[in-house]
């Protein structure tokens, strides 16, 4: 379950002439709220209302109903193969069936553990930097009808785990728990800290049995994200948001950016790189570096006193620290 902001519909309606209505016909969007809390151990810090809600979606289906939509724009689907070595020099891709792919572009949209951008860092292109900034996610999904005694808006809950976070989101059929933060920092002690945090919330122990991980990146995007004609995108190339994971928005844009970046260097495909990285940094990085002054502030100095200042730095101007975490304004005019 994942969550879709303000910005990340104004981008579908840009790029895919959509709106939300038809994203709720279709069962895309699932659920939406337009209130939140922010919790520390000791209890609510804040609440808060936002006249734009928060949408939430299943990933699975999101992301399947997208698939769907390339294919019918003409783009040819391939399931049932991986990728599983690439030839840069040549622009070629061979699947674990021996099928070998040439291209123009290569667009690299293979999430967090991206062979594409491994590929590149073991040819020298790319400095390996990448696990300094990762993190991982844990989440438990409990169907509603077995606790229904979750508030029906999404929480986050500070101060369960160093450089991190933890949430309790609602959705149409599951509540979601989850918890995710910095590796370094919290140094193999993810299911400790995710243990303690359900302590708190109304679970069984049959619950703790199905519990999902995941890597993201936190803090890593790449300066150089890709080499000539070969571009990454998404969570490939680090793109989300440093403060609180969502990768939703990145993607989606970074690639929108991508495709300016191909159509412009069509004739000429080893400009690719330039124009695309010009772009994402006019636009997506720059926010990016933004976001993780924020991210310093929070987690360093604020959870020294057990995150009991952030009401008091919010109320400073409420709205505005919505719209910035909603995408309505921007990181870079309020640092």
């Amino acid at each position: 379950m994942d969550q879709t902001k303000y910005y990340d519909v104004l981008t579908l309606e840009e790029i895919f002439k959509t709106n939300l209505n038809y994203l709720k016909s279709q069962g895309v969007i699932n659920y939406q709220s337009e209130k939140y809390a922010i919790y520390n151990p000791k209890g609510e810090l804040i609440r808060g209302k936002l006249e734009f809600p928060y949408h939430f979606v299943d990933r699975k289906l999101y992301d399947k109903f997208w698939l769907d939509k390339a294919g019918e724009a003409g783009a040819k689907v391939l399931t049932g193969e991986r990728a599983v070595s690439f030839d840069i020099q040549k622009s070629e891709v061979e699947t674990d069936k021996g099928n070998i792919f040439k291209a123009r572009f290569i667009l690299g949209a293979d999430g967090v553990l991206s062979k594409t951008r491994n590929a590149l860092i073991k040819a020298g292109f790319i400095r390996d930097k990448w696990s300094a900034g990762l993190a991982t996610a844990l989440e438990i999904f409990i169907p509603k009808q077995e606790c229904p005694a979750f508030h029906d808006y999404p929480i986050i809950y500070l101060g369960y785990i160093p450089w991190g976070y933890a949430w309790s989101f609602p959705g149409a059929e599951n509540q979601i728990l989850g918890i995710c933060a910095l590796n370094r920092k919290v140094k193999g002690r993810f299911k400790e800290c995710f243990y303690n945090f359900l302590k708190t919330q109304p679970v069984s122990k049959k619950h703790l049995l199905n519990i999902k991980g995941h890597p993201l990146p936190y803090g890593n995007y790449l300066t150089k994200p890709g080499h000539n004609n070969i571009l990454l995108i998404g969570d490939a190339c680090g793109l989300a948001d440093p403060l609180l994971g969502e990768g939703i928005y990145y993607a989606h844009k970074s690639g929108q950016i991508a495709a300016m970046a191909v159509l412009e260097s069509y004739n000429n495909p080893g400009n690719a790189l330039k124009i695309y990285k010009k772009l994402l940094h006019g636009s997506l990085v720059i926010e990016l570096k933004y976001a993780k002054i924020r991210r310093q502030i929070v987690f360093s100095i604020f959870s020294i006193f057990n995150y009991k200042p952030l009401p008091i730095f919010m109320r400073m101007n409420q709205r505005a620290f919505e719209e910035i975490v909603h995408g309505q304004r921007s990181f870079k005019c309020h640092s």
